[in-house]
């Protein structure tokens, strides 16, 4: 149902010529990219509620994992909801990057992880072969994955970068984005994740980086916004537990923000996003471990909301995960957000 809903979203894509214009051939601000010298809030914004909705994902996860007779649909359809948050990852990278791997971001970003993820597999009683194996993966958590996808990303934005002014840059990421959505064989290779169904966002943020980097709001916002309520109806129309490929959903949301952060300045007062996303590496990182303790911890016996267990876990995971995110970093030492 998910691969069918997705498709028919393409087609409304393509068929109205404003979505089609807006998705695969964006305005051109400037033919190179400019660094910022200044931090951009407006991205540690986006990250913050990125990692937020990644930490309501993996409640719902638990609690179908601990209580998988429980009628799955209105969950399945909240998940559905925040299943923006890897996009929102994938097109901040695209969109900041300036070179691709390099020693600081193995420094700052994959030694983290490798300590963590050997810290998890040691705590699984693991041999240390899988545990290897495992930290290669990103499998020793389900939500590890995610980093050798961008490890995958900063090998290639060198190449990726140089296309990001052809007008063919975007279709053609799309084209192979849905090619290996649509075929397992190609979403795992020898077991890891491959960066294929991301690099629509990924490279979606490589062809928007100015535009998003710059203190103006996208035009034709009405046809960005569009995108959502299509996407909510679509999910309930063709109901499923939908996973990270969210083409369009992330992208128009993501466009949608930006236009709020700039043109209403309100969003600039949540700091606590802020915050998050600043950490968000760390609270990646440490998040399902606290948050697998708590799910186990707290009992649900149906006789209240569903909504109020997943509300409350994921409140408690994320203040645990952004307190101990900010120990860890206290000294400035690390990587604060992804």
């Amino acid at each position: 149902m998910e691969f069918w809903q997705s498709l028919l979203l393409l087609s409304i894509v393509l068929i109205v010529p404003k979505l089609r214009r807006a998705f695969l051939f964006p305005e051109k601000i400037s033919a190179t990219r400019t660094k910022i010298a200044e931090r951009l809030t407006f991205f540690d914004f986006a990250k913050g509620l990125a990692i937020t909705a990644v930490i309501v994902i993996h409640s719902i996860y638990l609690f179908k994992e601990k209580f998988p007779d429980y009628p799955p649909y209105w969950i399945d359809s909240l998940n559905n909801m925040f299943r923006f948050a890897i996009g929102f990852f994938f097109i901040s990278s695209g969109a900041l990057l300036n070179s691709g791997l390099s020693k600081k971001k193995i420094l700052r970003i994959f030694i983290p992880y490798v300590v963590v993820a050997t810290v998890v597999g040691i705590f699984q009683q693991k041999p240390l072969d899988l545990i290897i194996g495992g930290v290669f993966r990103g499998d020793l958590l389900p939500p590890y994955y995610f980093i050798p996808v961008l490890f995958q990303f900063y090998l290639l934005y060198p190449l990726l970068e140089k296309f990001r002014n052809k007008r063919y840059f975007l279709p053609v990421s799309l084209i192979i984005s849905y090619i290996t959505y649509a075929i397992p064989g190609l979403t795992y290779i020898g077991g890891v994740h491959t960066f294929g169904p991301f690099l629509f966002l990924f490279a979606f943020g490589i062809a928007n980086s100015q535009q998003l980097k710059a203190n103006k709001p996208f035009n034709n916002i009405s046809s960005w916004a569009l995108i959502i309520p299509i996407y909510i109806g679509l999910q309930f129309m063709f109901p499923a537990h939908y996973y990270n490929s969210r083409f369009f959903y992330a992208p128009a949301l993501f466009v949608v923000l930006h236009y709020l952060w700039y043109k209403f300045k309100a969003l600039e007062k949540v700091k606590a996003l802020q915050t998050l996303g600043q950490l968000s590496l760390w609270v990646y990182l440490i998040h399902f471990s606290a948050e697998s303790f708590f799910v186990n911890l707290i009992p649900y016996g149906f006789d209240y909301s569903v909504f109020i267990y997943i509300l409350l876990t994921t409140v408690l995971t994320t203040v645990v995960s952004g307190v101990g995110a900010k120990i860890i970093t206290i000294n400035r030492y690390g990587p604060r957000s992804v």
